[in-house]
């Protein structure tokens, strides 16, 4: 039995050379291992223990823009962390919501009651934390507009929060989320209502 087959982790449910393709918007991906966590503890055991057992890692978000290839030298991580969907019911001065919620969620509750400043990504086929990630926007603006701050699991797996600076986005990145860490949650802000949008 390989070190990944070892792994048995609360919260985290672990598929073994599986067809990775199904896990990104663009259907494309060989076979290989992956990892879908749950819960914040469940993510926390699993980078420490990859880490111990020196296994790389690599996160997935949507995979609008991924290939996962086909390799059993590492293991791609997937989060799927459930949050109080009634936070979208009412309109809030910011929301704090975990890395895996996805955007359309978001442009749905934006649209329904006219929130301004979320159609820098409108359309755009991600979850929140990747968007931040890779500063996801459009011709309207980037996410990085709207962010006010950002968890991060490190990969001893404690957890800080970082709030944004002027120098912290580029065009399409992020300059402060390290190598092997992993955004876990993200607090947005939004430009008021308009009574416009329908």
């Amino acid at each position: 039995m390989g070190k990944i087959e070892r792994i048995n982790i609360k919260d985290v449910e672990l598929k073994l050379n599986v067809n990775l393709a199904r896990y990104t918007t663009i259907k494309l991906g060989g076979l290989g291992n992956i990892a879908i966590c749950k819960s914040i503890s469940g993510l926390q055991e699993l980078i420490k223990k990859l880490n111990e057992l020196k296994i790389d890692y690599h996160l997935v978000g949507w995979g609008a823009n991924q290939v996962l290839l086909n390799t059993k030298k590492y293991l791609y991580i997937k989060l799927d962390l459930s949050f109080d969907k009634n936070i979208l019911k009412k309109v809030h001065d910011s929301y704090t919501l975990p890395a895996s919620c996805p955007l359309n969620l978001l442009t749905s509750h934006a649209t329904k009651f006219g929130i301004k400043g979320w159609e820098v990504f409108t359309g755009i086929p991600a979850s929140i934390g990747g968007a931040v990630y890779m500063n996801a926007g459009t011709a309207l603006g980037e996410i990085s507009e709207l962010i006010t701050s950002v968890k991060i699991m490190r990969i001893d797996g404690s957890i800080y929060d970082y709030v944004p600076r002027e120098d912290s986005f580029s065009y399409r990145n992020n300059n402060f989320v390290k190598d092997g860490e992993v955004i876990i949650e993200v607090t947005i802000t939004h430009k008021g209502l308009d009574s416009s949008i329908p």
